[in-house]
């Protein structure tokens, strides 16, 4: 016998389907963003709930390490200047007990100063040498206390070391973490920073009877900011912008009774004034080579 062979017509429908073949595949990836988003911020909001609860003393350790990359200058008037005023500042914020601030001053272009885990405040000469009172420069040094004081070193490194371990798990999706993890932190760290700057002028309220240092310096960051390259809008930056930050400290002024935003401003110190004419000569004589 002989077998008939025939070529069937297939049935419409048949492994067939009138959605997209790609539908499947970004569903899947929406739900995987989704699920590390999620993990993103459970990590933020841990490490904003716990920090306050591990020991200060964990923090000090953690910044021996760091620490030997500023060691101290016994010889430097401007670090012993700046470690005084640190000193009379901190007795007015009201520090737990054994919450020791470590100041140190950098002698480096770098306009900024920095709060560290353990209490180490960094102050870096490319700041100092535009502030030009006392004031201003009890102003930034409140400021980073505050940091210390609120621990807001502490959440950000809990905040670190998870999304480190995050990211160690899912490294082919670290890029997309990543933007998450920003996102995420943006408004955190602007609330850090504003509470920061209401300690402050609370502490120099009680210091000089005025938070005027708070206000002036704003102004003058603002202005270094703005010659520099236009502020970015505050959406978008880590950090309130330089107006908003002296409008919340009037308006905390306004608030309090025993608070102004305007005042006299008490000099520098000597040692602090040799650093400002320091920067002039170097300026002058940068001048003249040119």
């Amino acid at each position: 016998m002989s077998a008939e062979y025939s070529n069937p017509t297939i049935p419409e429908g048949i492994n067939t389907s009138e959605r997209h073949p790609l539908r499947r595949f970004f569903v899947q990836s929406a739900q995987v963003i989704g699920v590390f988003a999620a993990c993103v911020l459970l990590l933020t909001l841990a490490a904003s709930l716990f920090a306050p609860y591990v020991p200060f003393s964990w923090e000090q350790r953690m910044a021996q390490s760091i620490e030997k990359a500023f060691p101290a200058k016994p010889d430097s008037e401007a670090e012993k200047a700046l470690r005084d005023l640190a000193a009379k500042v901190a007795a007015r914020m009201d520090l737990p007990e054994g919450m020791d601030i470590k100041l140190r001053y950098s002698e480096t272009d770098t306009v900024n100063a920095i709060a560290m885990p353990g209490g180490l405040v960094v102050v870096f000469r490319g700041l100092l040498e535009e502030l030009e009172s006392e004031d201003e420069v009890a102003a930034l040094l409140a400021h980073e206390i505050a940091h210390v004081q609120h621990r807001d070193v502490a959440r950000s490194m809990m905040r670190a070391m998870g999304m480190a371990l995050l990211l160690s798990v899912v490294e082919p999706v670290a890029p997309v973490v990543s933007l998450v993890q920003r996102a995420s932190t943006m408004s955190f760290s602007r609330t850090q920073e504003s509470a920061a700057d209401l300690a402050a002028a609370d502490a120099l309220t009680q210091l000089y009877g005025h938070a005027g240092g708070a206000v002036r310096l704003f102004e003058r960051m603002r202005d270094l900011v703005l010659d520099d390259q236009d502020e970015p809008p505050e959406l978008m930056a880590s950090h309130p912008n330089f107006d908003n930050r002296i409008a919340s400290v009037r308006e905390r002024c306004a608030a309090l009774p025993a608070c102004a935003a305007e005042g006299t401003f008490t000099p520098l110190p000597a040692a602090l004034v040799a650093v400002r004419e320091q920067a002039k000569k170097k300026t002058q004589d940068d001048a003249c080579k040119d």
